[in-house]
């Protein structure tokens, strides 16, 4: 092997090391700005969830009769305020408080329905 076939291949062995060194710089640059948007995103949500807990103190349930035509997303609809994300959080909460294990429910009958104060 020649001097300059030397030179060249410890170029190319020098090259890679540079490149495998930037693209693991460019890595760990991409996962500290990961943790960074995550723990920014965990101190917003956790400031938002006691914003609304703080104006939303006190947890009531009032008593609904269901109507002919009744769903329960047509009662989320009317009924949900804005202490839920959703409306399925609100029949979510509906369906535990009332022991409902499916959707369907009869005119006639009662459900509790909670409510923030």
């Amino acid at each position: 092997m020649t001097r300059s076939e030397k030179r060249i291949r410890a170029k190319a062995r020098r090259l890679r090391r540079e490149k495998k060194k930037r693209i693991a710089m460019a890595m760990a640059a991409i996962i500290v700005t990961l943790i960074i948007i995550l723990v920014c995103i965990k101190f917003t949500a956790t400031e938002t969830v006691a914003e609304n807990t703080s104006r939303f103190s006190k947890k009531y349930y009032k008593s609904y009769m269901i109507e002919a035509g009744d769903t329960l997303w047509t009662i989320a609809e009317s009924e949900c305020g804005p202490r839920w994300k959703n409306k399925w959080d609100y029949i979510d909460e509906v369906m535990r408080i009332n022991g409902l294990h499916s959707e369907k429910i009869r005119a006639g009958k009662y459900l509790s329905l909670p409510y923030y104060t």
